[in-house]
C-alpha cells in the first residue's frame, strides 16, 4: 500500500508577540501601498530553514531525528528583525521581505540541518542561506504604477526593529494549499539545547 505524501518544510516558529508586531507593521505597509501586493498573514509567519517538498509519511521519524541532531548541537539564541527589502531587487520587486539579523549560530544550525538532511537524500542548496521573513508578493497583474509604488515604498519604508526574538526550537510543518491560502500543521518539534549564558 502506497504511503501518503506530505508537502512539508522545516522552520523556526515565531512568538505570538512578534507576530502581533509584524501584523501592525503590515497594516502600516498596506496603508502606504493599497494594491498590487498579496500580503502574507502574520499569524502564519515563520522563519523557513528548509523546504522539503513532498515527503512520505514514513520519512517523518528520520527527518525528526535529523532535526533533533542539529538542535542538540545548537544552544538557544536570539535574533532581531530589521529592514525592508525585495527579491530580486527594489527596482523590479517580486517578493517583499523583512531582514533577519542573527548570530552565527543561525548559519551553523542551518548548515548542520542541511548536512543531516543530505544524508537522508535531500538535495543541498547551492546558495548561501539568506534568512528573511516574506511579507508579500507582487501580484502578477500589478500595473507599472503599482510596481513603481512598491519601489518607492522600499526606498522609504516605515521602521521595524524587533530585538530579542527568542529561538529555542525548530519545527517540521505540513503545508496544505487551499483556495483560501496555505494551512500549516505542526508535525514534529526539535528543541535547541538550553543556553547557559542566557539569564
Amino acid at each position: 500500500m502506497k504511503t501518503q505524501t506530505i508537502r512539508s518544510f522545516i522552520a523556526i516558529p515565531l512568538p505570538h508577540t512578534v507576530k502581533l508586531s509584524i501584523d501592525e507593521y503590515l497594516n502600516e505597509l498596506k496603508k502606504r501601498q493599497k494594491s498590487g501586493i498579496r500580503w502574507v498573514d502574520a499569524a502564519k509567519m515563520h522563519l523557513t530553514l528548509k523546504f522539503l517538498g513532498d515527503i512520505d509519511e514514513e520519512q517523518i521519524p528520520a527527518i525528526h531525528q535529523a532535526m533533533q541532531a542539529a538542535a542538540d548541537a545548537c544552544p538557544a539564541f536570539s535574533l532581531s528583525l530589521k529592514g525592508l527589502g525585495a527579491f530580486p531587487g527594489s527596482y523590479k520587486p517580486r517578493v517583499i521581505w523583512v531582514g533577519v539579523k542573527a548570530p552565527a549560530m543561525l548559519q551553523a544550525l542551518h548548515q548542520q540541518l542541511a548536512a543531516n538532511l543530505c544524508a537522508l537524500g535531500f538535495e543541498a542548496e547551492d546558495r548561501r542561506y539568506s534568512p528573511h521573513l516574506t511579507l508579500g508578493r507582487i501580484s502578477r497583474h500589478a500595473s507599472e504604477a503599482e510596481v513603481s509604488g512598491v519601489s518607492k515604498l522600499l526606498h522609504n519604508p516605515p521602521k521595524l526593529h524587533l530585538q530579542g526574538v527568542s529561538v529555542d526550537s525548530l519545527n517540521l510543518y505540513r503545508s496544505d494549499l487551499l483556495p483560501g491560502g496555505s494551512i500549516y500543521t505542526l508535525l514534529q518539534e526539535a528543541k535547541l539545547k538550553e543556553n547557559s549564558s542566557q539569564p
